[in-house]
């Protein structure tokens, strides 16, 4: 019979260590992978902020978020989605 939590641990093990991989300022650095039975623990940088948050930010203040802001923010993301792209992860 096939496990699909075994399946489903395997495939999110190997995502995750072609993540580890990965050096690039606009994504999150994995350092380490552990696993017992049941789990996968991921270690990685800490990162101060995500992109909820920063949002959140603007809406809480009542600041604008200008399309400046947006574009600058698409920009970021964009420039990840390259790095992984030119990797070939995407």
């Amino acid at each position: 019979k096939v496990n699909e939590r075994e399946i489903y641990q395997t495939l999110m093990k190997q995502e995750l260590e072609v993540l580890q991989r990965v050096t690039h300022p606009n994504i999150i650095r994995i350092q380490d992978l552990c696993q017992d039975e049941y789990n996968i623990y991921i270690i990685s940088e800490i990162m101060p902020f995500n992109l909820t948050q920063i949002l959140r930010k603007f809406t809480a203040s009542r600041q604008s978020f200008s399309e400046r802001n947006a574009a600058n923010l698409i920009h970021q993301i964009l420039l990840g989605l390259n790095c992984l792209h030119e990797d070939g992860i995407l």
